[in-house]
Order: structure tokens, then sequence, then C-alpha cells
């Protein structure tokens, strides 16, 4: 089962240095993957819509009318990481943990922290590498092989945003956009 400490420890294996068996165990490795885990995967979850991390929820207004701009505010799901999209063509913002708009519902769609346990195998690898990226320089001050897991990084993320943006309805374009270039030359 996949799980923070195994991510961390894989990510330790692949630049050469020893894994670790607990958060807490007092070594180097340990306090640096416990202070740069939560961070990094959670900068990885932010950066793309992941489908696997997507949720959607109808919100609760509240009781409270906004001080000025707004007519409604409405509470935003605590576990939110990113707001990808508002279900209405009113205008709207976030501030702090609500969403403020003049629409008198609103549904979202937004990004959360899946389990680990529950994070398809392409985007663990990407966490494993890029904390092997990071890992390498803070750990071992090893600055080439800090570039390496960067490029390695980066190409799995690439990959991973392919893989996953396949797990929807691809958009169908209108057939006679193509015709029109075509003709136009």
């Amino acid at each position: 089962m996949t799980t923070p400490l195994s991510i961390c420890s894989s990510a330790l294996l692949m630049i050469g240095a020893d894994e670790i068996t607990s958060f807490e165990e007092g070594s180097r490795e340990a306090k640096l993957c416990a202070n740069l885990y939560d961070v990094t995967r959670d900068e990885l979850l932010q950066v793309y819509p992941w489908r696997f991390a997507a949720g959607q929820a109808q919100l609760a207004q509240l009781v409270d009318e906004p001080l000025f701009g707004f007519r409604h505010a409405y509470q935003l799901p605590s576990e939110i990481l990113r707001l990808i999209a508002a279900d209405t063509e009113q205008e709207f913002r976030t501030f702090e943990n609500r969403l403020y708009t003049n629409a008198p519902a609103i549904r979202i769609t937004y990004l959360f922290r899946p389990q680990e346990s529950k994070m398809p195998a392409y985007f663990v690898r990407a966490v494993e590498l890029k904390m092997a990226e990071i890992l390498a320089l803070a750990l071992q001050e090893d600055v080439a092989k800090s570039r390496l897991m960067a490029e390695k990084s980066n190409q799995q993320i690439i990959r991973s945003r392919s893989i996953d943006a396949q797990q929807q309805t691809t958009a169908n374009l209108p057939e006679h956009n193509f015709l029109l270039s075509n003709v136009r030359g």
C-alpha cells in the first residue's frame, strides 16, 4: 500500500540514500522527508486539475451577507486545495475559505488531497521523483543528481498529465473549422 513513508523511502533509494522506517526515527533523511513531503505533494496536486483528485460540491450559503461587492457568500469545502470551476455565469471571487458571488446557488469543481493509497501509480511516481530531486540537493548536496532527478520528474509529470487527461471525454471539434482552414490555405 502506498503511504507518505513509502513514497519518501522510494525517493531516497532513487538517489542512493538509505530508506527510512519512520518520519520520527531521528535521521537526517527522516527529518527532511517529514518537513518536505506534505508541501511537495500538495504543490504537485495544485499545479494541474488531476481527475483523481477532483471533487464536486453544492456549496452551502452562509447566513451573514458579504460586506460589499457581492450578495451571497458560500462556504468552501474544508479539504479544498484549489478551485477549478464554479457553475455560474456570475462573477465570483474567493477569499479565505469562502466564495463570494451574486448567484443565488452555486456548485463547484475543486481539487482535494486524496489519500496516497488512492493516488494512481503515475502520480505516485511523479511525487517520488520530485522528492528525489529535492532530497538529492538537500541531503547529498549533489547538484548534478538533483538536475537529473528534476529532468526525470518533469518528464514524469508530463506523462502523468497526459494519462490523466485521457480520463475524460475528449472535446469534439467542429468539422467545419478544419474545412475552412484548408480552403483559406
